[in-house]
Order: C-alpha cells, then structure tokens, then sequence
C-alpha cells in the first residue's frame, strides 16, 4: 500500500482522456459500478490491453505481459468464490480470474499494479516488484509481511481485502457516506483535511492507501509535487482516467430542486438548484410562464453559490444554485422549472407552481433610497440605509465600495432588512427595503460609497458616500475555528453545544447543526453568541461571546450530528467535527419513569447503588439522580444491560439498569435515588431511599510475598486496527507483593503462531482499589502483529515464586 511511488505517464497505447487536476475529487475517486465490476474484462481482453501498453520487454527480462506461474487452489468464502490450482497462468489469467472470482473490476487490479510497482509499462522489472505488485501487506511505516509475498498472492489477497473493507465498513478508519479526516502524508505534521467520501469504492482506496494529495501533488499531476505529497490516490484517479476513462462515469439526467416561486405583482423569482452527475459545472435552466396570453421561456444558468447543497453532494461543489426573475401576466399563471441535460439522460422537469399577478407598483424609474450610516469598530465599517426600485416592490442590490490609497474594494448585499419608517412613507413597496453590511478597512483614512443597483427602467443611483478611519483589526485572519464539544440526546432532542470563533472579526458568528439518521438529513442553525470565559481567557482579544447550545431533533435509531462554524470573510466554513447519536424508538406508551432501587450496599469505602428504570415515553435509557444526606451527586445513566427487566418490559429493551459506586466517609447516610423523566408527559420519580452504614477503613496489611500462590488477573480487550491488535489487561502474583510480573501473548494465524512479552506495570487505580495490598501497578498494554484472517489471541501470567503460570484467556479477532 505504498504512497510515494511516482509513475510517468504510461505509454504506447492511446489515452481514453487526458486527465486534469481541475476533474479530481478526493470524496469520489471511481464509481462502485466501475470498481466492483468483475466482469469488466476477460483474459484475452487483459492480454489484448497489456501488449498495447508495452512494446517490447527488455532482453534477459520478463515483463508482465509475458510473465506466467503456478497458481495454488483457493477456497471458496464470503469474499472470493472458489479458485482451482493452474499448473502455469499468465498474469493476465490470473487477473481476470481473481477479478471475477472477487467480484473486483480487472481495470482496478492494472490501474493497482501500475500505480504500486510500474508492472504494466516497466521494461525490465524486477522480481522484488512482481514479490510486492499490488503492495498489499506492505505499509507505509513497516517492512512488508512476506507470507503475502508472490505476484498470485499479491493480485488475490489486494481484491479479497477490498471486498473485506466493503463487508465490514465500520471496522476501518475510512468510511463512506460521511465525513473523514483524511491525511495527506504519513508524517502527521504535513496535516489533513475533510473529505466527504461518497461511495464504498473510494473508502476502500483511501483504507488501502490512506492519504490524499495535497495542492501540490494535484498541481503536477504527472510529476511531484513537494515534501508532504502523496501520489498513490492520485495516480490510481490519474492513471484510470488516461487509460479508461471518467471513473466515476457518465450517471444520468439533472437533478435538483425548484423550491421557491415568490411573487413581487408582475415578477415572479424562481428560485432552487440543479446538477447534472456528468458534469461539475453549472447548467442551464429553462423558466416557463404559461398563462393568457401563451407560453413563454426565459433561460439562467444553476451557478449561484449553494453551501448547503455543496455540503449535500460535495462531489459537484456548491455552484448550483438558481434564482431568475421572470414577468408574469395579471391573473393565474403557472410557472414551470426545466433543468437541461449536459451529458448521458435528458432534460428533468424540476416541478412546476402556480401563481397568481397583479397589476405592477404603478411607478417606474430608477432607484432611490438613502446611505444612513458608516458605523467604524476597529478594521470593521458597518454601512446601513435603505433603497427601492420604483419599478419592482422587492428588495434590491445595493453596492458599497471602499476606496483607498491600496485602490477600490466593491461588496454587494440585498436591501431586504425591515424598515417600517421607509414603509409608512413609501406604503406600495412595503418595509423590507434596509440595508446593513460590515466592509473591511485598512488603517487610516477612507471614502466608502453606495451604489442602488437599478432592475428595470433607469440606472443605477449612488445614494452618497463617507470619510472613515480605520484602526487595526483582530490581528487574525483565516477560517473559523472551535470545539464541537457535546451531543447530549434526551428523547428525540439532542443538546449540541461548543464555540466557535471567526479570526476575521469579534463578533459571534453563526454555526450550522447537521442531523442524519433515519429520516434523511435536517439543518439548524443557531448563534454562537453564549458566555464562555474559559473561551475569552484562551483568547482574549475576541472576548467571551462565542458559545452555542442548541437543540436539534434526532430521528429513531442510529444517527450523526455534525456541526459547521459559518466563514464570515477570509478563509471558509469549517467543520468542527461530528458525533454519533441514537435517536429514541417509539414506544406506544407514555407516563412518567417507573422502576426499582434495589440495592444500596455498603463497601469498605462507601456504597453500590443499583436497580432499573424505564421512562415510558421513550425506549432510549434515562437518567437517575442519587442523592446522599440530601445533596446530589453527578448524574448517572441507567443503561446497563438488564435482561430481565426485557423480558418483563420487552418494547423497551434491556438497557436500563444503573449501578454507582458512592464514595462515603464512615458512619450513617441516607441515599434517595430519582428516576428521571426525558421524553413526555411525567415529572421526575422517587425510586426509593435507603440507609447505609459505613465501616471505619482498617489499615490495608503491609504486602508480604505468598509463596506457592499462582498468578491472576484479566484479559479484558484485543482491539485491531490494520495488521496488528492492542491486546491490555491486568495481572499480579501474591508470591510477587506490589512488584510486576510478565505477561505473554500468544498470536495463533493461518501462518503460525508467534509470541510476544510484556510486563505488567501500568498504573491501574480500580485494581489498587480492589487489592489495595498489592498496589496499582498491575496493567499491561502492548500492540501484537496479526494476519490476514481469523487470528487467536491468548495472554498468560507468568509466576514468580512457587505455583505456575496461568492462561488469562483467549480471544479470536479478524483482520
């Protein structure tokens, strides 16, 4: 899975299209009909595309054109259907049968074997490049695993390990359907960025190869680019689309959405989005009035910038959106939106309303209006008035441009704010004429002037200008920045809360809250305008007014939430980050929380609190409050597995049992434990209240070695990630007292068995805890390599003293 290979253009067969950094787009490198197509190509047709791209091998070599060897029996499984033994296969049978058997497009296996070892176009390879031709097993940051070693092995076990990727998603770091953090280099310090993966096909390319280019491996796209590029993504995107083509691929009609049609009296603004899949770029839009006196069509082109959109389908960018002004008769007409075809499909009928005019504002002339205000905060100029068009009762565009000695800066806005004084003197157009717009000035003396942009019969009017001075501004600039702390879900309410600050300005900013789950994707939006003195004290200039919490509705089940902190100038929006969040099921009843307390028992150092609740208005766990003499203690989550309490209550399920450990000096305490109503009618329930008696501590005994006692402890996680598992746990021997022991781990794969030694002196304070004799420093950590497949992981505490050694207990993990 090398990223650092650069290969040249490959050469002696005719390109099927040049490939341009503008096409690249890092969240949709090729389509999942392209790249899970394994019927793509058949032998003779690999063979036939093979001998096109090289010539002639260099004599004493075999290139992979010509290259053949024995193929072993493959069984068949979940990934790959069954391969039989050949006693000689050419490499391009042995791509064709693996594409097939795989269901892996053979175009994806000689995009992969160009891009990781040149094999396609290489003259005179070597045999250490046919050993690593896919690069599969052979990370960034290690040697190469040489079991996987072979030109058969490698082809087979890259398409099986595509197919792995695509059959457990959640298991890698990649993910499609949602935002990830993609790095563009294996040094960490060359940053990352966020990238909208849209298919599984992409996924599994980035989790094979986990890096994206950066602007300057896109700006030399057949060349290098700097010290933190990376090319493997690039050059399977570049390579696939020089020898075969869009890999995304031609994909249908326009779509989009006609979502409003308001009407001024005669005019009517169209307004919505459209994309065409075959293309980035805006299309043409077809506007139709049809009415009294006939058809008639006016044309705009779908290239108004649309964040929301663009955040939607990341792959086409935000330049999509429309809003036309069309003239409609008096009377009802209906206005019908066609979004016009670029590529493969036809033109799509966006929808269609129907509207009724009147008779226009019975004036007409250019604009009028006035420039009230030119309000100086810093490098800020807050520039406000107001403006009309006698020929139209909407708002109007307004300009304001800043003149300096560094020369003219232009800002447009929309005369769309609510002035009821401009109303009561001008009733017929109504009040929504003001303007209010921040413009940037640089330190020192400055002429801002306003512009009224005419619509119809006229010119456009300047309504004044003024003198400002400037001083300088924050010292900061760029996109926002901030923290997407918490996602906090109560019923079908999630509370999301955080800051965010925009270095361009020290007023709070807005901030966009994303919700996904079972009924699609819901938008919020809301102000990052809340006190936070921790926030001011890290950055004072910007001052305390920059924390939001907001609620946001969360459909049932599994779902995401993700938060944007809004650009105001410099830079762009910035995606603070995204959490996963469990909507609640619905239940069919209602009523308040209902439950039991059923233990408090006394610990040497204070109590176990345990029992269940259930509120019945949701299935998703509550909370109980536990109060001590009266005073409250942090919250806790009653969501501990409770099958009984399922079987007796099953539309709840089982997750609702509490247990707490309490902290209490010696003597007498009265614990009260409160069910706690989230969701419905109800209020809070008291689930009863005990009284516990605490003993005095005794002194723990001095440790003292046991001689003869085995070793215990606990095998208590085998994470995996990528080709190794991080295997921790605890374990101490009596015969040892408070001192370490050793710990092996046992790794059992399809190539054997290997072991590894740790030992076991990580502070662990729950294990101090419970043998506060022998102290805490009793936990191990340590990472093991794994192999392809189903892998057994057992770990054994080694004695010290008399006794044995003692197996903590196995565990089996896949990779």
């Amino acid at each position: 899975m090398t990223t650092t290979l650069l290969v040249a253009p490959p050469g002696g067969a005719p390109r099927a299209a040049a490939a341009t950094a503008a096409d690249f787009d890092p969240g949709n490198l090729i389509s999942d009909e392209n790249f899970f197509d394994g019927d793509a190509m058949n032998a003779d047709a690999v063979q036939s595309f093979l001998d096109a791209q090289l010539r002639s091998c260099t004599a004493g070599y075999t290139c992979l054109k010509g290259y053949s060897q024995a193929t072993p029996a493959m069984g068949g499984t979940a990934r790959c259907s069954a391969l039989p033994a050949m006693g000689s296969a050419s490499a391009a049978t042995i791509i064709a049968r693996v594409g097939a058997a795989c269901g892996i497009s053979q175009k994806v296996l000689l995009v992969l074997l160009q891009k990781e070892q040149s094999l396609v176009t290489d003259p005179d390879p070597t045999q250490r490049q046919f050993d690593r031709a896919t690069g599969f097993a052979c990370p960034d940051t290690a040697p190469c695993d040489s079991s996987f070693g072979g030109f058969f092995y490698q082809v087979y076990y890259a398409a099986r390990q595509f197919k792995v990727y695509s059959a457990y998603p959640a298991n890698y770091n990649h993910i499609a359907g949602r935002w990830n953090q993609v790095l563009y280099h294996p040094n960490a310090a060359c940053g990352s960025s966020p990238v909208f993966i849209a298919n599984q096909a992409t996924a599994g390319l980035y989790n094979y190869t986990p890096y994206q280019p950066n602007a300057a491996a896109l700006r030399n796209l057949y060349s290098t680019g700097d010290d933190c590029s990376a090319y493997g993504n690039r050059n399977f995107w570049r390579m696939w689309s020089d020898w075969f083509g869009n890999p995304a691929g031609p994909s249908g009609p326009p779509f989009g959405s006609l979502e409003a049609v308001k009407v001024d009296r005669d005019i009517a603004e169209v307004s919505g989005w459209a994309i065409d899949p075959d293309v980035r770029e805006p299309i043409d839009i077809h506007v139709y009035v049809s009415g009294p006196q006939g058809r008639v069509g006016t044309a705009g082109v779908a290239n108004l910038t649309r964040t929301d959109v663009g955040n939607a389908h990341p792959s086409y960018g935000p330049q999509h959106g429309f809003s036309i002004d069309v003239s409609i008769p008096a009377g009802q007409s209906e206005v019908c939106v066609a979004a016009i075809n670029r590529g493969a499909g036809q033109d799509t009928w966006l929808g269609c309303r129907t509207v009724t005019g009147v008779a226009g504002t019975g004036q007409s002339g250019p604009p009028f209006g006035s420039f009230e205000g030119a309000r100086v905060d810093a490098d800020l100029v807050e520039v406000s008035g107001w403006a009309i068009d006698p020929d139209v009762l909407g708002p109007v565009d307004v300009h304001v441009y800043v003149s300096n000695t560094s020369g003219r800066v232009g800002t447009p806005t929309v005369a769309d704010k609510p002035r009821p004084d401009v109303a009561r003197v001008h009733p017929a157009f109504g009040p929504n004429h003001g303007f209010s717009v921040e413009v940037r000035v640089p330190a020192g003396q400055s002429e801002i002037c306003v512009v009224a942009i005419n619509q119809r019969v006229g010119q456009n009017v300047w309504l004044g200008c003024r003198t400002v001075v400037g001083e300088p501004g924050t010292g900061r600039t760029g996109p926002p920045f901030g923290s997407f702390e918490g996602a906090r879900v109560t019923g079908d309410i999630a509370r999301v809360s955080g800051w965010a600050i925009d270095p361009d300005v020290t007023r709070p900013i807005e901030i966009h809250v994303y919700a996904s789950g079972s009924n699609g994707r819901v938008g919020t939006s809301t102000m990052a305008n809340l006190e936070r003195a921790d926030v001011a004290r890290a950055y004072p200039v910007f001052g305390a007014q920059h924390g939001f919490s907001v609620d946001v509705r969360i459909s049932p089940g599994a779902g995401e939430i993700c938060v944007a902190a809004i650009n105001q100038r410099a830079g762009q929006n910035t995606w603070l980050g995204c959490k996963p969040v469990t909507g609640p099921v619905v239940t069919g009843q209602s009523g308040p929380p209902f439950g039991n307390l059923e233990a408090v028992k006394a610990t040497p150092t204070g109590a176990e609190v345990s029992g269940w609740v259930i509120d019945p208005d949701t299935a998703a766990p509550t909370d109980v409050h536990v109060y001590v003499n009266g005073r409250g203690v942090p919250p806790v989550r009653a969501d501990g597995a409770r099958a009984d309490v399922a079987r007796i209550y099953p539309v709840f399920g089982a997750n609702h049992g509490f247990s707490t450990t309490l902290s209490l000096a010696a003597g007498a305490h009265e614990v009260c434990v409160f069910g706690i109503n989230i969701a419905g009618p109800g209020g809070n329930v008291l689930l009863g209240c005990r009284t516990v008696t605490v003993a005095a501590p005794a002194p723990p005994p001095a440790p003292s070695p046991q001689p003869g006692v085995n070793p215990f402890g606990n095998f208590e996680a085998a994470t995996v990630s990528g080709a190794s598992a991080s295997v921790s746990g605890w374990a101490l021997d009596p015969d040892a007292g408070q001192g370490p022991i050793d710990v092996h781990v046992y790794v059992t794969s399809s190539t054997g068995r290997v072991g590894t030694a740790t030992v076991a002196n990580l502070p662990r304070a729950d294990v101090g805890r419970a043998y506060p004799s022998y102290g805490s420093a009793h936990g191990f950590g340590v990472t093991v390599p794994i192999g392809a497949g189903s892998n057994e992981i057992c770990v054994a505490a080694i004695n010290k003293g008399g006794g044995s050694n003692v197996w903590l207990g196995c565990r089996t993990v896949r990779r």
